[in-house]
């Protein structure tokens, strides 16, 4: 919990997101929790970098969407479980998710992988970005949608 980490480490900063969860990932919406030095020098950018009102309301409004939230966490956890179900039936070695997305190792250079899932029409980021060649990074999606990336798994590899 980083708020925990926070109390007892003052130069940590904390970053949140209205992503999946909120139903307003295009709207790029975050926030950071600090302590108030910190909060000063950040904000020094914040003017260049804000963010538009219409998706700070949507950003508060999701605040208030308890319910979406929980169905929207809920789907994730169906989701990443159907997809680490399957990483063990083909024996892939994977971390297990904290968040939306999971990093499983398909065990063959992702630079192909990643452009033939896009040719089924699965859009995942391949790990050769940070140098885990081997490795892709999935977020999660509907059920229909991770049944999708699974066909499209097993028929590029």
């Amino acid at each position: 919990d980083g708020l925990e980490v926070l109390k007892n480490r003052p130069r940590t900063i904390v970053l949140r997101t209205f992503a999946k969860v909120s139903g307003i990932a295009g709207l790029r919406v975050g926030y950071i929790i600090s302590n108030a030095d910190i909060i000063r020098e950040v904000s020094k950018a914040s003017t260049v970098f804000s963010v538009n009102r219409l998706a700070q309301r949507a950003a508060i409004a999701a605040l208030d969407d308890e319910d979406h939230i929980e169905k929207s966490v809920a789907l994730a956890r169906a989701s990443l479980s159907r997809m680490m179900e399957y990483f063990d039936q083909r024996g892939w070695r994977y971390i297990k998710a904290a968040g939306n997305f999971i990093f499983v190792d398909v065990a063959t250079d992702t630079r192909k992988v990643y452009i033939d899932l896009q040719k089924e029409g699965v859009i995942v980021r391949p790990g050769f970005l940070w140098k885990w060649d081997n490795w892709l990074r999935i977020s999660s999606g509907t059920m229909e949608e991770t049944e999708v990336l699974i066909e499209a798994l097993d028929k590029v590899l």
